[in-house]
């Protein structure tokens, strides 16, 4: 594994560009937004003053003249589609995500791993099961699935977090009234 495969890749938008001077010289601090869809758990665990590389490269807004490629067989796809789709992907290579399976859904987690091929299928299967799709390309934004999966995501947030406990791990397994 290379230091690049390490990396977290995720979309950006330049917010605030400030110039500010500390004991080693002067610094630009440039401000990104990042939708919470696209958050890794990597980049919100790391601490404060890490240092880190960072490559940037300008993309093309929607509409904005240059259309974008999309990957093949999203044509049609929903923007919030299409990042919904994305994010369940990043997840479930994330190692934390698959701690968060095993702690919210232990027996279902053990099962799916005795027969899956190692730890991001058995993510995906279990994203599948939670979301009752048989493929996360299923996932639609604005309906049942969409919410489920969204629910997953919170429950995972807050679980990164620490700040889920017994009585929500409950509501959030019997799932929707």
């Amino acid at each position: 594994m290379t230091d690049y495969d390490k990396g977290i890749v995720l979309e950006a938008r330049k917010k605030r560009l400030t110039q500010s001077r500390d004991k080693n010289g002067d610094w630009m601090d440039v401000t990104f937004q990042i939708h919470p869809n696209d958050t890794s758990s990597a980049l919100m665990n790391m601490p404060l003053g890490t240092r880190v590389y960072l490559v940037v490269t300008e993309i093309a807004d929607e509409g904005a003249g240059d259309k974008t490629e999309q990957p093949a067989g999203t044509e049609g796809w929903s923007e919030a589609k299409r990042k919904m789709v994305q994010r369940s992907g990043i997840v479930r290579k994330e190692p934390a995500f698959h701690r968060f399976l095993e702690w919210f859904q232990p027996a279902v987690w053990r099962h799916i791993r005795t027969h899956a091929h190692g730890s991001e299928q058995a993510a995906a299967a279990c994203i599948h099961q939670w979301c009752k799709v048989s493929s996360c390309r299923d996932l639609e934004p604005d309906a049942f699935t969409g919410d489920r999966f969204l629910e997953l995501m919170v429950a995972y947030r807050a679980f990164q977090n620490n700040e889920i406990n017994a009585a929500q791990q409950t509501q959030l397994e019997s799932g929707p009234a």
